[in-house]
């Protein structure tokens, strides 16, 4: 049995960005901070999107600015870049790590990003070229890989057809996302059966939300395939604005207990983001997952 996982926590960026209610930014910071220190190693801490589209995240050069005078050790910190402009903001912000995504799914691509799959995979070279240049190193995060809006499964050859096409620019870590909670184990097993024989030198990262209950299962089924790298959100927070009925992604902490209990290794404090957990839905006058509440 393999040694350990990687989680990795976007509540600060995909958790955040659904909420109504702002979040002050000397909040934001703190509860970076406090998963740091639980012993996340990887955090999604902020997008450079629209401020107008996504007002939530309109802090995020000053969210930025804190997080860079505070120590977190050895986390990697990591901002959501959507296209060139969000990428060159990011870099004024000293941000040295960084995601990018687009759809499987043409419909979600126009509504989150104003263009076609085709017309994304058209830009996307200018967009890792201008990375390298300054020295950011990128993920491409391949959504709605296990299903559309409509719960409709998009055909696994044109899943693998984008992989292919990303992975010979150039890119050696993708992550492939349930965007809208779609998925289930044997679709997920099998994609990525596909994808890992087909690119063994890519490091594939998994991203599900739990819509229909399915993203552990989900997970699951992706680590048993070789995935070893998963994204999170701590109390299941998250939703993704331009695609109605989305719910949150898998909780965080029911990650850590899931493969602690199997005997793989996370090296999180699952109290520690429990507690950051309750502390924010508190604020957001939301009750806690009981789910999550008693892992």
């Amino acid at each position: 049995m393999r040694s350990g996982v990687v989680i990795r926590e976007v509540g600060p960026r995909d958790g955040f960005q659904n909420e109504d209610r702002f979040i002050p930014t000397d909040m934001k910071v703190e509860i970076i901070e406090e998963l740091a220190l639980a012993g996340l190693p990887w955090i999604e801490v902020t997008s450079f999107v629209n401020p107008e589209r996504v007002p939530q995240l309109a802090d995020a050069a000053e969210v930025l600015s804190a997080l860079n005078k505070r120590n977190l050790g050895k986390v990697e910190v990591v901002a959501f870049v959507p296209n060139l402009r969000g990428l060159e903001r990011a870099n004024a912000c000293g941000v040295r790590n960084a995601t990018t995504a687009l759809t499987v799914s043409d419909e979600l691509n126009l509504s989150n990003f104003n263009k076609t799959t085709d017309a994304m995979l058209d830009v996307l070279p200018e967009l890792l070229q201008r990375a390298r240049t300054l020295e950011i190193d990128l993920e491409v995060t391949v959504g709605t890989a296990f299903g559309d809006i409509q719960g409709r499964e998009l055909g696994i050859e044109r899943v693998v057809e984008i992989i292919q096409t990303v992975v010979s620019m150039g890119v050696r870590k993708v992550c492939l996302g349930d965007t809208v909670g779609v998925g289930n184990p044997r679709r997920v097993g099998d994609t990525f059966c596909r994808i890992i024989e087909n690119h063994p030198d890519v490091q594939f990262a998994a991203h599900f939300h739990d819509t229909r209950g399915l993203a552990a299962a989900n997970v699951f089924a992706a680590w048993r395939e070789g995935v070893t790298v998963f994204d999170a959100s701590y109390g299941g927070l998250g939703g993704c604005p331009f695609a109605p009925g989305s719910s949150g992604n898998v909780a965080t902490e029911i990650l850590i207990y899931m493969f602690e209990e199997m005997g793989v290794k996370t090296g999180i404090n699952k109290d520690r983001v429990c507690s950051v957990s309750g502390m924010t839905k508190t604020y957001l006058d939301r009750p806690n997952n009981e789910e999550t509440e008693n892992v």
